[in-house]
């Protein structure tokens, strides 16, 4: 059973880890992470659509750091499909890689996953997923995808003119949802639009074994291009959950009392592209049942770094274009001819010697399509007349011969 690796996922793709291990005469034990309850995933192909999607991240985003919630965006996407019909909800599937599976098992198994990760059975730990559904005021929505919605995601359903009150609204349950880590999801509101479906992520964790501060101190870190700069980095000796191949380094930090969720950091031993080309769900699967407990010296950059990101186009690429586009069916959610008119994620992260706080929110507008426009051509290549005025008055009037003159 693939499970959804939320934290890891998240931050396997940090660029700042730095390791090194030395023999050391005293070392801290590592605890040993206790099994987290086994519950349905979001999807059996979870992890499919993880790194399916962090590729596409690879492609489009020009962010320096990007961090990105597979999870958050997966879950948005699923509520939404229960809107979908026809070639749309075809190619949503083939974009989620959930081709097959009946839309009763995906809503089954995203409900189970929220409940799970929204236990709360870690004092040290907070993680916590919302989604919600904003609806315009006065456009036809189908009952049954409010129920699903509702039933399966937990949405909290508002429905409210899409105006200025209406933007504020959707912002404020971003910044609520988030601890005021993801201040505002929406810089504009379409008036015409038919829906906004959210989901937020939020997580804050101590490390189950803190960073002493006095130990954190500037050191040399080398930039993408080559150019070396002074940074903090954090310092730790003791027994890690680590791996090394011939072609990275990586250990696993874990967070709270229990360990069940952790923090696993990848240092390439060559670029972070080479790493990339063998990263697949199935790799990914492979080393993570490698890791054995090792004595070592670990140093990691203390940082903070936030991201915005258009994934219109990375879903595109994943194949549901069509959403996007005048031929979508949306026909499940509203009888009005509707495409999905932007889907946007931010997110935030901050990595310190007490541990790490993370928060992302992903939107999905829905938007009317525009009616079919009565156009015309009319080309003044001949003797023309004109008149300027009010409603009342005529200022001038003439006509136009030669243009020339």
């Amino acid at each position: 059973m693939i499970r959804w690796r939320f934290v890891p996922a998240m931050l396997a793709a940090l660029t700042g880890a730095v390791i090194s291990i030395a023999h050391a005469t005293s070392f801290a034990a590592s605890p040993q992470p206790q099994q987290a309850p086994t519950m349905p995933p979001t999807a059996p192909t979870a992890d499919a659509f993880s790194f399916a999607f962090w590729q596409t991240v690879q492609t489009h985003s020009q962010e320096t750091n990007r961090i990105v919630s597979p999870i958050s965006a997966y879950l948005a996407l699923a509520m939404l499909y229960n809107g979908a019909a026809g070639t749309t909800q075809q190619a949503m599937a083939q974009a989620l890689h959930i081709s097959g599976i009946p839309i009763e098992t995906i809503n089954r198994q995203a409900q189970g996953t929220l409940e799970r990760l929204n236990a709360g059975t870690d004092a040290q730990i907070q993680l916590q997923l919302a989604n919600s559904l904003w609806l315009n005021q006065g456009i036809p929505i189908r009952p049954a995808f409010v129920a699903a919605s509702q039933r399966f995601y937990g949405a909290e359903v508002r429905t409210l003119p899409f105006d200025l009150a209406a933007l504020e609204a959707i912002n404020g349950w971003a910044r609520e949802k988030t601890s005021g880590k993801i201040p505002g999801i929406l810089d504009a509101i379409d008036s015409r639009g038919i829906a906004y479906l959210l989901n937020a992520v939020y997580f804050k964790g101590n490390w189950t074994r803190a960073f002493q501060p006095q130990l954190t101190q500037p050191q040399p870190f080398t930039l993408a291009n080559g150019e070396t700069i002074s940074h903090p980095l954090m310092s730790q000796m003791g027994s890690f959950a680590y791996l090394e191949t011939d072609l990275f380094q990586a250990v696993r930090l874990p967070y709270g009392e229990s360990g069940a969720v952790t923090m696993t950091v990848v240092l390439p031993k060559g670029n972070l592209e080479e790493f990339y080309r063998q990263l697949n769900p199935g790799t990914w699967k492979t080393w993570q049942e490698q890791f054995q407990e090792k004595l070592g010296s670990l140093k990691l950059p203390r940082f903070q770094t936030e991201a915005t990101f258009d994934l219109k186009p990375m879903l595109a690429q994943l194949g549901m274009e069509i959403a996007f586009t005048g031929a979508a069916d949306f026909s499940a959610l509203t009888p009005e001819p509707a495409a999905v008119s932007r889907v946007i994620q931010k997110t935030f992260l901050e990595v310190n010697e007490t541990g790490t706080e993370a928060a992302a929110v992903t939107a999905i507008g829905v938007a009317r399509l525009a009616a079919p426009i009565d156009t015309f051509t009319m080309v003044v290549d001949r003797p023309f007349f004109l008149v300027i005025g009010t409603a009342e008055e005529i200022l001038f009037m003439g006509d136009v011969r030669d243009p020339r003159s």
